[in-house]
């Protein structure tokens, strides 16, 4: 596909603001994406599953619950982030440098912004509820100039800075897991260029919800319907994809897409590794990831560790279609 001008300009900001390096995969192009796509698309129920019927809970055990499982595998590491108010941090920053700023200003800028923005745990972003839509979540940052202010090296400089974690959806066990996957995202991305490749960039989130469930219920139930919803997930993704390939048209909508299909993938694989391991294995796991979260190394090299690949993902995944499917 060849992206528009305004596509490329878009993504550019988009790796710049955090880091990327790359947006590249050959997974598309090979037999065993089309093998995963026929079952996936045939052996999988519609999107609203019976089974997938989560107990409903208040929000305070959400938070609870979220904030159980960072900590037990943050253990030992910083999980402060960069916090702002939302537009609270910029009146100091007009204050300063005015409406607009120069180029030559830039370092000054950021590191204003590193020295005077809050720091605070990653358990502590506030978070915004809204029950009246369905179940999703995000992660609501910061960058304080917008591009028709600044140019492209600024957003390459400034940091990530959260503003809150928003929460949709009914208030269920589900939400715990969605909780975590915000949080490992602020944690992910205070450290530009942690991810590598955009298209790992769901990855790390993606793999942590399947440990939340593992850790909230051990008989697996959880897990189970975990499982499951990301396996309906991804047939959404490859129905989008199949469908934005067919119109050859709105081009960075098929990269959330695919992001979203290879992410989970790597999860999966990576998430096979941790079930299956000892307890020494798992505390390695959390060790060589809680590295990347301080800045040393990225999430790549976890991958190449434990030799994460979508492909053996896609394996996984076919076996766990089967066996949602008999």
């Amino acid at each position: 596909m060849k992206l528009t001008d305004k596509e490329k300009k878009e993504m550019e900001i988009d790796l710049a603001r955090y880091g990327f390096k790359k947006y590249d995969t050959a997974f598309f192009d090979g037999d065993e994406y089309r093998k995963l796509r026929t079952v996936i698309l045939e052996g999988l129920p519609n999107y609203e599953d019976s089974r997938l019927k989560f107990n409903f809970c208040n929000i305070d055990k959400v938070l609870n619950a979220g904030k159980e499982v960072v900590e037990k595998h943050t253990d030992g590491i910083d999980t402060r982030v960069l916090y702002s108010r939302g537009d609270y941090f910029s009146t100091y920053l007009t204050e300063k440098f005015g409406s607009e700023i120069k180029k030559e200003q830039y370092n000054e800028v950021i590191e204003f912004i590193k020295n005077n923005a809050e720091l605070i745990k990653v358990t502590d972003i506030p978070v915004s509820f809204n029950n009246n839509d369905a179940a999703a979540g995000y992660t609501s940052s910061v960058f304080f100039y917008r591009i028709d202010e600044v140019d492209l090296e600024f957003y390459k400089m400034v940091p990530v800075t959260n503003h809150k974690i928003i929460l949709e959806g009914p208030c269920t066990d589900k939400l715990k897991f969605i909780y975590v996957h915000e949080m490992y995202h602020a944690l992910l991305k205070r450290n530009k260029g942690t991810v590598g490749n955009y298209f790992h960039d769901e990855m790390l989130s993606i793999f942590m919800e399947k440990v939340a469930a593992l850790d909230l219920d051990a008989s697996e139930e959880l897990l189970e319907k975990k499982i499951l919803e990301r396996l309906l997930s991804m047939k959404r993704s490859i129905i989008n994809k199949t469908r934005l390939d067919f119109l050859d048209e709105n081009h960075l909508n098929n990269f959330t897409a695919q992001k979203y299909i290879i992410s989970t993938l790597c999860a999966t694989d990576l998430f096979n590794t941790y079930k299956k391991g000892s307890n020494k294995l798992k505390k390695e796991i959390d060790g060589e990831i809680n590295k990347v979260l301080v800045g040393n190394g990225t999430i790549e090299d976890v991958m190449d560790r434990y030799e994460v690949t979508p492909e053996k993902g896609s394996q996984l995944v076919k076996r766990q279609v089967k066996n949602f499917s008999k």
